[in-house]
């Protein structure tokens, strides 16, 4: 790490769109080896959405895009209801289902199965993960106090074994769960993390709960900026995505480009934080609710992943060069990959106010990028995928480790 590259930068949100911009010019250019933009398909494309969005919320009352979203209604029953206790208990609980749920929510994969005794189906992917989480924060796993299984510790996260957790979300020899022991990992780095930071400590015990104190004890007159609650989550979270690629004190979802090479960047590298970013979406609900406002929250981004990617190729926004074949899988480093990645932000900025204009007849549509996502191109993401491939899955293989993408 140079003293030109501060380590903070790449926890900056500005500096997502920035270089996801950076990279859009380059395709746009010509230059790139792997995509074209077409963007004579972006009003289609909004158009599909609109008609997504008017599919799904008719009266166009849409919720912000969140982990909450993946329950189901008898689950979203419980949230509500009996999670519920007082004051800043009630948020605490509400953090560690979150923030543990979203943590397990990198792609499942096409097989994997989770059979829901409450509602007696099967259920996959998002919702899967969603149920399989729920029912480990519900069922006490991650607690150390026998009248309480609402709690996360540490300690006790840290010592989970493989086997409980397989137990937990069924795993078996015909219902592989993708990324699994990165998942294990992930968790287990949680643990070591909510005991080695005083965010986490309050009242004599570190928790991952005490994160809602740590948050609270920095908004003023209950209002807190987006900047400072994504800096909390990076500065507490992204130490769980260390790789050995990255320079020393960076870690998390960021990734290099030749092109991004510059006199400022060097190491010509983007951060993205799909995860953190879907983490702090799914955390606004609760923070409102509990009366705190969030300003500048259209810092965050569209989030790369490939549900709102896979929509831009189906719907040849991005048109790929040169389409890997078949049975390659590409690497979430691959250039390819992190260039669709960058482009799938800078073209959902592009989409919003052209499916806005598509949803507004009487009055203008102003829809947050949350609303956007949820309503919205993620939804349109998925319904397309599974009208054109049988397995519901991305344009092309990617590998995914449970724990990014």
């Amino acid at each position: 790490m140079t003293p030109t590259e501060p380590a903070e930068q790449y926890y900056d949100l500005s500096k997502i769109r920035t270089g996801s911009r950076k990279l859009f010019d380059f395709v746009s250019q010509g230059h790139s080896k792997h995509f074209q933009v077409d963007q004579s398909r972006l009003l289609p494309t909004a158009s599909y959405i609109a008609d997504v969005i008017k599919e799904n919320y008719p009266d166009l009352l849409i919720p912000i895009h969140s982990r909450i979203r993946h329950f189901p209604t008898a689950y979203l029953d419980l949230y509500n209801a009996d999670l519920e206790a007082e004051n800043i208990e009630k948020l605490r609980r509400q953090f560690e289902l979150i923030i543990t749920s979203v943590l397990l929510d990198g792609g499942a994969g096409p097989r994997w199965q989770y059979y829901d005794k409450k509602t007696k189906t099967y259920l996959s992917r998002s919702e899967g993960l969603a149920v399989a989480s729920f029912n480990c924060y519900w069922n006490g796993i991650y607690s150390p106090r026998s009248d309480n299984p609402f709690y996360v510790d540490g300690d006790v996260i840290n010592s989970l074994t493989e086997q409980e957790l397989y137990s937990q979300f069924q795993i078996s020899d015909g219902n592989a769960l993708v990324g699994f022991s990165s998942r294990i990992k992930l968790l287990k780095d949680l643990g070591i993390a909510i005991k080695s930071s005083q965010s986490f400590f309050h009242n004599g015990s570190f928790r991952l709960g005490h994160l809602a104190d740590e948050i609270l004890s920095l908004a003023s007159d209950n209002i807190i900026s987006m900047s400072v609650l994504f800096e909390i989550l990076t500065t507490n979270l992204a130490k769980l995505w260390v790789r050995e690629d990255l320079p020393k004190g960076v870690a998390g979802d960021i990734w290099h480009h030749t092109a991004l090479e510059s006199s400022t960047n060097p190491l010509g590298l983007i951060p993205f934080h799909k995860i953190l970013q879907w983490l702090t979406y799914s955390l606004l609900e609760p923070l409102e609710n509990f009366g705190i406002t969030v300003v500048d929250k259209t810092k965050l981004t569209g989030l790369p992943e490939y549900r709102n990617g896979g929509l831009l190729v189906d719907m040849d926004v991005l048109r790929v060069i040169t389409m890997p074949p078949i049975q390659e899988t590409l690497d979430i480093s691959s250039e390819l990959v992190v260039e669709w990645r960058a482009l799938t932000i800078t073209i959902l900025d592009k989409l919003k106010p052209i499916v806005e204009t598509c949803l507004a007849i009487d009055q203008p549509i102003d829809l947050s990028m949350g609303q956007f996502l949820q309503g919205g191109s993620w939804s349109a993401g998925r319904k397309l995928a599974r009208e054109l491939r049988a397995d519901g899955g991305p344009p092309f293989k990617v590998k995914l480790d449970g724990i990014v993408f």
